[in-house]
């Protein structure tokens, strides 16, 4: 169980490293899939502005989950959001 935790973990990536990992062309078309720009996430990835909610489910989106949406917005309630409560019928 402790490998499956492990491999998990590095399978999630910082943004930073995430954007820095891409091509700079490769960094500007993820941005404009993520809804934004290339500054702004670099911004962003280094702390100087906050990510909302919308933009972290993007670029988790995005990067195939290697960016998870908690490390961007760690304030959000995302266990609701991923496992909303069901309504009755």
């Amino acid at each position: 169980l402790e490998d499956i935790h492990q491999t998990v973990y590095c399978l999630r990536m910082e943004l930073k490293k995430y954007l820095f990992s891409m091509k700079v062309g490769d960094r500007e078309q993820f941005a404009v899939r993520c809804g934004s720009t290339y500054g702004h996430l670099r911004n962003v990835a280094y702390g100087h502005k906050p990510c909302s909610a919308e933009l972290a489910m993007e670029i988790e989106r995005e990067s195939g989950a290697a960016v998870r949406c908690e490390s961007l917005c760690p304030n959000a309630d995302w266990a609701t959001v991923r496992h909303p409560l069901q309504k009755s019928a």
